[in-house]
């Protein structure tokens, strides 16, 4: 976790310190004349420090600006289900959730609208139960899991049902320990080293292990892989903001990776670009509450 806050932190102070914009007033009309309303879901933010969230809006601020000439309030909200009741309020005209919260709240707020997504590498995410090469599933139960720190929600959905449906135990039932590592590749050594005998990940993790570390890797194999799951998607309500704005904001922001504020930020989200949504997005969304259906708003969905 030291880690984790170090390279984090360095990398707000690169972007406080290296942003021309972050030292100018936001509010002044001549350089952001239109302002939007947005609030970010919390499950995108999995094992970082408040306080660090909190930080990392003052820049996002600025690349707003700098890619959109549009001026931005970052509001907290709370987790996808509050995004979108600001949504449907009227509060804020921008929302960033997990794909996933998007599949289960479209059920409900059918006027939700899909602008774009966000990506790390893939347009549709999957997690992957990675053992020792000889092991099995039905060789995992009582032994120690790994998986990373602050690992999406696919990840943690994926990590239930494979319990459920190997035992009818929860994930903290069926191991005997679960070990959260600062990323993939401390999960993945920790595997090969026999610290644990298991680890749940998303895909695109144990295939930049494979690149980076081969040799170790061919010690490894993925016995189980999920299902695709949406990306995290930016929405907006139907109607709640005119033609012109949404395809400006859109346009401004897809473009955030060729600017080197844009890169520096996706880098420490852990993203790759923003980019159009996919033709069959809402099919997919459809499609996955039927094997992942939205919890009981009574319980928690982290374990």
């Amino acid at each position: 976790m030291r880690g984790l806050k170090a390279t984090a932190a360095a990398t707000l102070a690169v972007l406080v310190i290296g942003s021309p914009l972050l030292g100018q007033s936001q509010s002044d009309p001549k350089r952001a004349p239109d302002r939007l309303k947005m609030s970010i879901s919390s499950a995108l933010f999995q094992g970082m420090p408040e306080a660090l969230v909190i930080a990392l809006m003052k820049p996002f601020e600025s690349l707003l600006i700098a890619q959109t000439g549009m001026g931005g309030d970052i509001l907290p909200a709370g987790n996808g289900d509050a995004v979108a009741e600001q949504l449907m309020a009227g509060k804020i005209q921008i929302g960033v959730m997990e794909g996933i919260e998007y599949a289960w709240l479209k059920q409900k707020y059918p006027q939700l609208r899909p602008l774009m997504i966000t990506i790390n590498t893939d347009l549709y995410p999957k997690a992957c139960l990675v053992v020792r090469k000889g092991s099995a599933l039905a060789d995992l139960k009582g032994k120690a899991l790994a998986e990373i720190k602050d690992s999406r929600e696919h990840c943690r959905l994926f990590r239930e049902r494979l319990c459920v449906q190997a035992a009818k135990l929860a994930a903290k039932e069926f191991f005997s320990k679960i070990n959260t590592t600062q990323n993939g590749e401390a999960a993945l050594d920790d595997l090969v080293d026999n610290h644990v005998q298991a680890a749940i990940l998303d895909k695109v993790c144990f295939d930049m292990y494979k690149r980076r570390k081969p040799a170790r890797a061919a010690l490894l194999q993925v016995i189980q892989v999920s299902e695709a799951f949406p990306a995290s998607v930016v929405i907006y309500r139907d109607g709640a903001l005119e033609g012109t704005k949404l395809q400006r904001f859109q346009h401004g922001m897809m473009n955030a990776n060729k600017s080197v504020l844009g890169q520096q930020l996706l880098m420490l989200w852990k993203l790759t670009a923003f980019v159009p949504v996919p033709a069959d997005y809402e099919a997919n969304a459809a499609k996955i509450v039927q094997s992942y259906p939205a919890p009981d708003p009574e319980q928690t969905t982290r374990n």
